[in-house]
């Protein structure tokens, strides 16, 4: 919601079954030229502890999913400028270890921050720039528990994104539309803490909890960098029909570079009927941790290739009377080299 929209500050609190509580203060106002919204949500719950009969170690015992959460969002607009942020903090016990088996330790914590800094410019009647720069960080602080009393692993890192981006739309007529952008990112993974009570390779009992961090059984701090350019160009041919086209190329200093298009057509019939179809190709790079992890968890694997895929959308729209709108829509999306966990993974 805009802060017109909320024009006040509200609290709110609830109870729920599990012992579940959670508040949320939301405030919007608009003063002069800036505009300030600010939501702010707590919750904490016991969770659905159940008992299990057998683990896959044979033991019985309840589980302990209890949750604690905590979320920011902020979000400014001054004229042509605007700053969002949110920031997400979250704890929770798990049903079980990573490996299957009940343990009283297993916790997951992570904290989630994203901020924008965003400039909307008019420059003439017919060309508009955008211009953003934002920072996307993702915190992990984890205790996994392999079995009861057992093994036992403390698993943390940080991941980052630095970004810039920038683009302009400009209608050259009165049906014809081009958008015009690039970026650049920044990525890094750091901070890397892998501490164990075994031996990575054998799962021998080491006696004591030892330091792994910054060797090959933990996260590598390593950097990316990567660029990309794009354009779109809207077409309405008739006034019932308009196509689109579009292009993009990224750029991965540690992968390999792509280049993706798209295709569209939207068609009018009459007032209460538009087909649409929609060719489009995009491609994944692996993340770092399917690159470069190496622990009980998860290992990866650095000879993985980029994900692609090609996509067909077709959509028939149909308004069938006053109250009711009809949508069909038949589609296929052909993957190749999709990445997914196997083995023990």
């Amino acid at each position: 919601k805009d802060a017109q929209d909320i024009d006040g500050t509200f609290v709110k609190t609830k109870l729920a079954s599990f012992n579940t509580k959670e508040a949320n203060l939301l405030h919007g106002k608009k003063y002069n030229d800036l505009s300030v919204v600010l939501n702010i949500n707590v919750q904490t719950s016991d969770g659905d502890k159940q008992f299990l009969q057998q683990d896959k170690n044979s033991k019985s015992g309840y589980t302990n999913p209890y949750l604690k959460t905590l979320q920011t969002n902020i979000k400014l607009n001054y004229k042509d400028f605007s700053f969002t942020t949110m920031y997400l903090k979250n704890e929770d016990g798990q049903y079980y270890g990573a490996l299957g088996a009940l343990n009283d330790e297993t916790v997951t914590k992570n904290d989630y921050f994203f901020s924008e800094l965003k400039h909307d410019a008019k420059i003439t009647q017919n060309l508009d720039i955008t211009t953003r720069l934002y920072i996307d960080k993702y915190t992990f602080d984890n205790i996994y528990e392999l079995a009861e009393d057992g093994n036992k692993m403390i698993n943390g890192g940080t991941n980052q994104k630095n970004g810039l981006e920038s683009f302009f739309s400009y209608k050259f007529t009165d049906n014809y539309n081009i958008i015009v952008g690039a970026m650049y990112e920044k990525h890094k993974q750091f901070d890397d803490t892998t501490i164990q009570n075994f031996d990575p390779v054998t799962f021998a009992a080491l006696g004591s909890m030892t330091n792994y961090s910054g060797t090959q059984y933990s996260f590598p701090n390593i950097n990316r960098k990567m660029w990309a350019g794009y354009i779109n160009n809207l077409y309405d041919i008739s006034e019932n029909i308009r196509l689109t086209l579009g292009a993009r190329y990224d750029n991965y200093n540690d992968f390999a570079s792509n280049v993706s298009s798209k295709a569209g057509i939207s068609w009018q019939i009459n007032s209460n009927n538009i087909f649409k179809f929609m060719y489009g190709e995009g491609f994944r790079a692996p993340t770092f941790a399917e690159l470069y992890n190496s622990n009980v968890v998860v290992t990866g694997n650095t000879n993985l290739k980029s994900e692609e895929v090609r996509s067909y959308e077709t959509t028939l729209s149909t308004k069938v009377s006053q109250s009711l709108d009809t949508k069909v829509t038949l589609f296929n999306n052909d993957y190749s080299d999709l990445i997914v966990k196997s083995g023990n993974v």
